[in-house]
């Protein structure tokens, strides 16, 4: 089995089976330094860990790293792709909002703006001088070998319900380069990594145990060769490019959507990205889809008499709801003895008022 292969099929058995790990001692993770001594990565994500942020919305949501003082965030583009504006959770709690300047479709990734509250200007660098944010040290990918240890630092399953004020670390190997194929519209080599992903984690940092970023992350993505999801993120010598572009020529704001106003019910689930198929990879808590009996790793795959294979076919059926309506679910449910298929009745609710 070639190096490449066998990294392929370890990011499978290692990478989807845990997140949000903190090792006490793991290999070193920078080659120039790895001498066999036993490394910690608390220290790499200290320092990365303040400039790891959530970008929000009231239906989807991923992570984001500040990575200039400026308050430049690189993010994943789907919250934000009918979107001018969004919102961002900070690790203290603390919410401020972003102008969106660039939703990328090849990369995946988006740029955002900070935009400072006048009352925290102060603290971020008074009233007359322009605020400094937090931003990560951005490292290189080109010379890390496959094998080296990296972790990952984002927001995975249900920080933004929970309101989460702390970003998960996983640490593994880098276990290669590939690129996806198939529908990706990421053409060039993405690092892969046995570092736990989730649905969530997407526009989080891959670090090095030094605590430099070196890659942002797309979360689980499907590979062609092998139909099934590995743990990748876009080398960060990508992000210079986008942030040019972001401060040079900026995309022109998008005519956010009529249903962008949610009218329509709300059923309260989030898609697991590991998988092109209506999987539900979290509950809102005490949202309609809980209320009603629905569990994660559920597969939704009709709705009344109308057949759902994907997500947005799911979406597109909603969007033909109103709040209060009863709506039949057929689910395809894993257990212990095998899968079952099961038919729940959900009454939608009312949209989250945005904060």
């Amino acid at each position: 089995m070639s190096v490449l292969r066998g990294a392929i099929v370890a990011v499978v058995v290692v990478g989807v089976s845990s997140w949000g790990t903190r090792p006490t001692a793991v290999a070193a993770g920078d080659d120039s330094k790895a001498s066999g001594q036993a490394a910690t990565f608390q220290a790499a994500f200290e320092k990365v860990a303040p400039a790891v942020v959530r970008i929000m919305d009231s239906s989807r949501y991923c992570s984001g790293v500040i990575v200039s003082d400026d308050g430049l965030v690189v993010a994943h583009r789907g919250p934000v792709e009918k979107k001018n504006e969004a919102s961002v959770l900070f690790p203290d709690g603390k919410k401020h909002k972003a102008k969106v300047l660039v939703r990328d479709p090849e990369t995946q990734l988006a740029v955002l703006q900070l935009q400072p509250e006048e009352k925290d200007r102060t603290a971020l660098g008074g009233p007359s001088s322009k605020p400094s944010w937090p931003a990560a040290p951005l490292g290189s990918s080109a010379s890390l070998r496959v094998g080296v240890w990296v972790a990952t630092v984002a927001y995975p399953y249900g920080a933004d319900v929970k309101n989460r004020s702390e970003a998960t670390l996983s640490a593994d190997i880098l276990a290669g380069r590939t690129r996806l194929g198939g529908k990706s519209t990421y053409k060039d080599e993405v690092l892969l990594t046995d570092a736990a992903m989730n649905a969530g984690s997407e526009g989080g940092a891959l670090i090095t145990a030094d605590g430099r970023v070196v890659g942002i992350l797309l979360g689980p993505e499907r590979h062609e060769a092998i139909k099934i999801a590995v743990n990748a993120a876009v080398p960060v010598e990508a992000v210079p490019a986008l942030l040019k572009r972001a401060r040079e020529n900026p995309d022109p704001p998008v005519a956010e959507e009529a249903a962008a106003r949610r009218t329509y019910g709300f059923l309260g689930v989030v898609w697991s990205q590991a998988d092109p198929k209506a999987i539900i990879g979290e509950l809102v808590p005490e949202g309609p889809a809980e209320k009603a009996g629905l569990q994660v790793g559920d597969a939704i795959v009709k709705a009344d008499d109308k057949t759902i294979q994907t997500f947005e076919e799911l979406i597109e059926f909603l969007k033909d709801t109103r709040p209060g309506q009863k709506v039949r679910l057929t689910i395809q449910r894993q257990g212990a003895e095998g899968e079952t298929k099961k038919e729940i009745e959900v009454t939608l609710g009312e949209y989250p008022k945005e904060e």
